[in-house]
């Protein structure tokens, strides 16, 4: 959701070199974007205060001459903290308690704007004018499987990515627990999907979710057209993966934002959270299933209070299926 910054920051100053710090395991993500460096940061590895003001120090000391601008784009306390130690001349972000001191140009944030034009507004306010035409499509760059992911396609018995059958990437997992969908809904969309045509499908997402995924198999009775690559995949083969599926077929999540960046073919189930500030941003190719009129929406909590994750079970079947057939 931070590209169309990215891409504005670079029509804004067009001879300007752009050093972007990044989580520490998305640093591939960023051959995507107009950036000349990339730094990686783990809060969890700098943990204290001091190692924030320790991150911060060793990019002045790689930079010496220093920077003219440092952009803010979290509201966090850390970030702010890490460019009070960067040497800029201006420290540019969103004001909070806590932090406004360590910035020199600081602004209200923007809550009601989806998240992809409250990035771009920052920049806005900064050089005082307004962006329009804001996009988050990557640039068309070719992305090869990882070794790794070459080894594991030949432990089974049919490659997949060479079918003619069409191919759906199928993620039904999040990080939070709220958007995550359970089991037994996750069989009944497979289900539901095979009874409508002859596919193929492909699991992917984290390490962590491998005993789940076991699960699902087991209730599916381990079919032959579902190729599990948990745990086995690069973010970049994640992308080398969406560019070969027909369509991907997600829950609000990283893969979702991915692939609509990618410019693939994307149906999100839209659980927890208000799909005004956090909807993958690009229209084209994006198909939306949610259930409207819930109390206890939109909900910003990583698990569902009321313990039901309503929002994700009671979604139609039916209309889901109907949004992955239209992309084939």
């Amino acid at each position: 959701m931070s590209y169309a910054f990215f891409e504005k920051l670079q029509e804004t100053y067009p001879q300007a070199k752009i050093e972007v710090i990044v989580k520490k395991g998305l640093e591939d993500l960023l051959q995507f974007y107009p950036v000349s460096k990339v730094h990686s940061f783990s809060k969890k590895e700098s943990g204290s205060a001091l190692g924030l003001m320790n991150f911060g120090r060793s990019l002045s000391k790689e930079t010496p001459k220093g920077y003219d601008l440092y952009f803010s784009l979290p509201d966090s306390f850390s970030a702010a903290l890490i460019g009070r130690f960067v040497n800029a001349k201006k420290r540019v972000g969103f004001q909070r308690e806590m932090r406004s001191g360590m910035l020199s140009d600081h602004y209200p944030i923007p809550y009601h704007l989806h998240y992809v034009k409250r990035y771009a507004s920052l920049l806005g306010n900064f050089v005082e004018k307004e962006f329009d035409n804001l996009h988050t499509l990557f640039p068309q760059k070719e992305v090869a499987f990882s070794e790794k992911l070459k080894t594991a396609l030949k432990k089974v018995e049919t490659n997949f990515f060479e079918s003619n059958q069409p191919l759906i990437l199928f993620n039904p997992m999040a990080v939070a627990v709220s958007r995550t969908l359970s089991i037994e809904k996750s069989v009944a969309i497979f289900k539901h999907l095979q009874e409508q045509t002859e596919l193929n499908f492909v699991l992917t997402g984290i390490g962590a979710a491998v005993d789940c995924v076991k699960e699902l198999k087991t209730q599916l009775n381990h079919p032959k057209n579902l190729l599990d690559l948990t745990g086995k995949t690069t973010l970049l083969d994640l992308v080398a993966i969406m560019r070969t599926c027909q369509a991907v077929l997600t829950v609000d999540s990283g893969p979702a934002h991915l692939a609509n960046a990618l410019g693939r073919p994307t149906v999100v189930l839209l659980g927890a959270g208000d799909p005004e500030l956090i909807r993958p941003w690009n229209e084209k190719g994006r198909v939306e299933v949610r259930k409207l009129g819930l109390a206890c929406s939109p909900c910003r909590q990583n698990t569902c209070k009321l313990g039901t994750v309503e929002c994700l079970e009671d979604l139609e079947i039916a209309q889901i299926g109907e949004g992955v057939l239209r992309f084939l």
